[in-house]
C-alpha cells in the first residue's frame, strides 16, 4: 500500500470520527453518555418548593456535609458555594456545588435526597458557573426558606 492509498483510507475514517463525536466535545450539560442517576424519592408531576422538602428524607445541613466528605481535600480548603434541592432524571436529590481552595472551578456531587447516599458528581469550570438560572428544570429548589 502506497502513502496516498493510505491517506485516502485515513481522511474518511477520521471524518466520520469527528462527526460521530464532535457534537460531543465541550457540550457538558447535555452530555449523552451521562448515566441517568437512580435515587430512592421518585418525583412524577410538578411540585412546589415546600412538597419538595416535606418528600426529603434528609436535610440540607446534612446533604452538604455528605457533598463535603465526598470531595477530596482539607476539610479548611473546602467550601460550600450553592446548594439546591431538585429533580434529577425523575429523582430528588440534593445538588451541592463544593470548591475547594487553590482549584479552579467547582464539583458538583448529586446526594440522594432520601438516603443520603452520593449519586454522582461533576466537574465545573469556571465558565459554567453563571449564576443566571435559566437552566433551572421545573422543581428546583434553591437553599433558602422562602416557600
Amino acid at each position: 500500500m502506497t502513502i496516498r492509498n493510505a491517506l485516502r483510507l485515513s481522511v474518511p475514517g477520521a471524518l466520520a470520527l469527528f462527526v460521530s463525536v464532535g457534537p460531543a466535545i465541550g457540550d457538558n450539560d447535555h452530555d449523552a453518555t451521562r448515566i441517568p442517576i437512580q435515587g430512592s424519592i421518585k418525583v412524577e408531576g410538578k411540585h412546589s418548593r415546600a412538597e419538595l422538602k416535606k418528600m426529603a428524607k434528609i436535610s440540607l445541613p446534612q446533604a452538604e456535609k455528605t457533598a463535603l466528605a465526598a470531595v477530596a481535600g482539607k476539610d479548611s480548603d473546602k467550601t460550600v458555594v450553592e446548594s439546591e434541592l431538585e429533580v434529577e432524571d425523575g429523582f430528588l436529590v440534593y445538588a451541592v456545588e463544593v470548591r475547594v481552595k487553590g482549584q479552579k472551578g467547582a464539583e458538583e456531587i448529586l446526594v440522594d435526597a432520601g438516603s443520603g447516599k452520593v449519586l454522582g458528581r461533576e466537574a465545573e469550570s469556571e465558565d459554567d458557573d453563571d449564576d443566571d438560572d435559566d437552566d433551572d428544570e421545573p422543581g428546583d429548589v434553591e437553599d433558602d426558606d422562602t416557600p
